[in-house]
């Protein structure tokens, strides 16, 4: 769950588990509240999965806005890690940087700066090239 909530790019590996396992779950609550109220929060929905269960309630709209949020991102990896890196990385925002970094210890220091460039949430020897799909 880190890596959907934190990084900016996602692996093949994962984008595949989310569409396949996960967005169906969606799905079939999504299809399931279609004629219900918008704003009210429905019940809850329960999954079992061997020994562990996921509950979660949400509004009609929470629930399309998570559908959406599952479905595979238009935009392309390159533009993507441009925008990313605009943000993150700009000009006017040096000394708020730099004022931040100033607090951590080195190692700290360069994972958030890593991080901030690459979008992606790994140990430093770990390859970050399978990393290749923009988040949703």
């Amino acid at each position: 769950m880190l890596h959907v909530w934190y990084l900016a790019f996602l692996s093949t590996t994962l984008m595949e588990i989310l569409t396949t396992r996960v967005h169906p779950l969606i799905e079939d609550v999504v299809m399931k509240i279609a004629d219900k109220p918008n704003n009210k929060i429905l019940s809850r929905k329960t999954w079992n999965f061997g020994n562990r269960t996921l509950s979660a309630a949400l509004t009609k709209g929470q629930w399309n806005t998570l559908l959406t949020l599952l479905s595979p991102s238009e935009i392309a990896l390159n533009d993507a890690r441009h925008v990313r890196k605009q943000t993150t990385l700009a000009p006017h925002r040096v000394d708020y940087r730099d004022r931040n970094s100033y607090c951590q210890t080195p190692h700290l220091r360069l994972g958030a700066e890593l991080f901030r460039e690459e979008g992606v949430l790994l140990p430093l020897t770990h390859s970050k090239s399978t990393f290749e799909i923009p988040n949703p």
